[in-house]
């Protein structure tokens, strides 16, 4: 058979390697699949390729659910791009899977995408992730500088993970013998490393060369949609980590899971005014339909006021970095029923919330200066933080369960 060759181009050098704070812009998308919405999806967001340094998918990929002909198939309609603009991803709760054999998660996602796969070679080594007896790694936890800007990647159904390091690691595994105490102290050993992960990756950024910090996971820590309330992987990570979030100065947090598009306003401990601007993009197409039901604010509102906006559309977003101290985002999205292939002002542009945020860090010296000035300012908070505390005893939520009361 004759080669197949793509030509790919790399994200922009970091500003921290000598890459300028020019604009920057970078494609959003989450729950993806692999439906027809997925596929008008791909192409109102390809119609911005040539301006993407490079695109963020931030879990549920090709809903395979244990049936891996789905990935490959979504495989072959992504070839094209995936050839031509750099991915970035991180798995969802359909990227689970779970062996029934050897009782190992995530494992057809690990095998297909190595994150940041020569993290072994820099001297903090590899956050954490996946790993078989074959030797293969796979990063379910990793960051990296891009252009101005920060990503740090998590993976808060760290539950499921499998450690790769004796005692330690994204998901200390407790025995199968183990009994209820046993279990409960691996929970807590999880947690802790968790915070200590995020802590040491955030204490170590130069604000002054890479400005903008950006958080990405799943499942998301706000979500005024009637789906997906008070789920384990939600209660647990926004409680163990909102306040270290808002502490290290994060601006923007991206999640998906919830299938429908929603941007807040800067919200921390459900008061609105400061903290990230958190948004969920998990509408880019997935196959089990969106989500357009939504819950109500207090005292007669329409919403919680901390959300901005929410509408139950497909779509995807662009973010374009301008400065260090401005980002332009943007929510485009999939043609409606009722209208014309000629009412978008681009082929596949239907741009329905546009938002401009601020990075305020600059204005900060405490946040740039670093180091254990940070730390300590983090730690002095979290040790007063109750719900920070009671994720960390391990008895948020019961071992095994779902949903979650919020404490």
């Amino acid at each position: 058979a004759d080669p197949v060759t793509f030509t790919a181009r790399s994200p922009p050098l970091a500003s921290a390697l000598g890459g300028g704070v020019a604009p920057m812009r970078l494609g959003m998308l989450g729950d993806l699949g692999q439906t027809e919405h997925s596929n008008d999806t791909m192409r109102g967001l390809m119609s911005h390729a040539d301006d993407l340094a490079s695109v963020i998918l931030v879990g549920d990929l090709s809903y395979a659910d244990y049936f891996n002909p789905r990935w490959d198939s979504w495989s072959r309609v992504m070839e094209e791009y995936l050839g031509s603009i750099p991915f970035l991803f991180i798995p969802g709760n359909h990227e689970i899977e779970t062996d029934s054999n050897s009782g190992r998660s995530f494992v057809p996602y690990a095998h297909r995408f190595q994150m940041d796969p020569l993290c072994h070679t820099r001297p903090g080594g590899c956050m954490g992730g996946y790993s078989d007896p074959d030797g293969w790694r796979a990063n379910l936890w990793y960051s990296m500088d891009i252009g101005p800007a920060h990503f740090l990647y998590i993976n808060n159904y760290w539950d499921k993970e499998l450690s790769d390091r004796e005692g330690q690691g994204a998901g200390g595994e407790a025995g199968a013998d183990a009994d209820a105490e046993g279990r409960a102290h691996a929970r807590q050993t999880t947690e802790q490393w968790v915070l200590q992960t995020v802590i040491a990756d955030l204490q170590a950024v130069n604000r002054t060369l890479t400005p903008w910090v950006v958080l990405c996971m799943h499942a998301p820590f706000y979500n005024s949609n009637d789906f997906h309330q008070n789920e384990r992987e939600m209660v647990v990570s926004r409680a163990l980590l909102e306040t270290v979030v808002k502490e290290y100065d994060v601006n923007i947090v991206f999640a998906g899971h919830v299938h429908s598009y929603e941007r807040m306003n800067p919200v921390y401990k459900n008061q609105t005014g400061e903290g990230p601007v958190y948004i969920n993009i998990g509408d880019a197409g997935n196959r089990e339909g969106l989500y357009d039901h939504w819950l109500p604010g207090e005292d007669g509102a329409d919403r919680p006021s901390w959300s901005a906006f929410r509408k139950g559309s497909y779509g995807y977003g662009v973010i374009e970095f301008r400065n260090a101290t401005h980002a332009l985002w943007e929510w485009h999205s999939n043609p409606e029923p009722e209208e014309s292939p000629g009412g978008a002002s681009a082929p596949g542009r239907h741009l329905r919330d546009q938002a401009w945020i601020e990075n305020h860090v600059q204005g900060d010296p405490v946040g740039l200066a670093g180091g254990e000035g940070v730390l300590w300012r983090s730690m002095n908070a979290l040790l007063g933080d109750e719900d920070a505390a009671t994720a960390l005893s391990g008895h948020l939520c019961p071992e095994g369960e779902y949903k979650c009361e919020w404490p």
